[in-house]
């Protein structure tokens, strides 16, 4: 499985942005593709529930900052969404 963390202490870099469209890219080749959003905005999970159905599957993990979960076994890509300022132990 491959792991990717977009993570970036500014705020407004386009960690989202990134986030989505590394998404969007693996699950068109047909990777079972998985995006965490940890950012308090939810933009990629907002994204994500607006993508439209005709498109190929990405799947929401459904995470929190609070209780990390591991991504799904059936994964073949996972994408975590940061939040920003996250420095030290946090990150």
């Amino acid at each position: 499985m491959r792991k990717i963390m977009v993570a970036n202490p500014k705020g407004g870099c386009g960690k989202s942005t990134l986030s989505v469209h590394i998404a969007s890219w693996f699950a068109r080749y047909d990777e079972i593709v998985y995006l965490g959003d940890l950012d308090r905005q939810q933009s990629s999970r907002y994204w994500l529930e607006a993508r439209p159905e005709n498109l190929a599957t990405i799947k929401h993990w459904d995470i929190s900052a609070d209780e990390f979960k591991l991504p799904p076994k059936h994964c073949n890509v996972a994408i975590l969404d940061t939040p920003a300022g996250l420095h030290g132990k946090r990150l």
